[in-house]
């Protein structure tokens, strides 16, 4: 199977993953705006960075190890569609909102002027 097919048909699983969670939870992902999807997402690295740490950051080891559900590759998996749905929040929201969320405008005056973020 040639990658870009791969990726479609790992793009469609997700989808049909993203959807059954979505009935279950809702939004719960960025219930609490994008500080709190930002935790989520975090969360997600953290468990992966913890299982890779305990193989001495040897993937196939962790996979051995951490194979079974609630395992890495589930993490790995989560993560991804964790991060397409920020992806899919940050296309919905403009430019300048996401200066704005990110510092970079100050909004206390009335013409925005951009903060120096060096």
């Amino acid at each position: 199977m040639r990658n870009e097919d791969m990726i479609r048909e790992v793009q469609a699983e997700d989808i049909t993953v993203l959807q059954q969670k979505e009935e279950a939870y809702g939004d719960s992902w960025i219930k609490r705006g994008l500080n709190g999807a930002y935790f989520v997402i975090v969360r997600k690295i953290d468990r992966i960075e913890n299982q890779m740490k305990n193989c001495n950051y040897d993937l196939h080891t962790a996979l051995k190890r951490y194979g079974g559900n609630d395992g890495i590759l589930d993490d790995i998996n989560d993560l991804s569609r964790y991060l397409l749905l920020l992806r899919a929040e940050l296309a919905v929201v403009n430019e300048d909102q996401i200066k704005e969320l990110a510092g970079m405008i100050d909004t206390s005056e009335p013409n925005h002027h951009y903060t120096n973020q060096d």
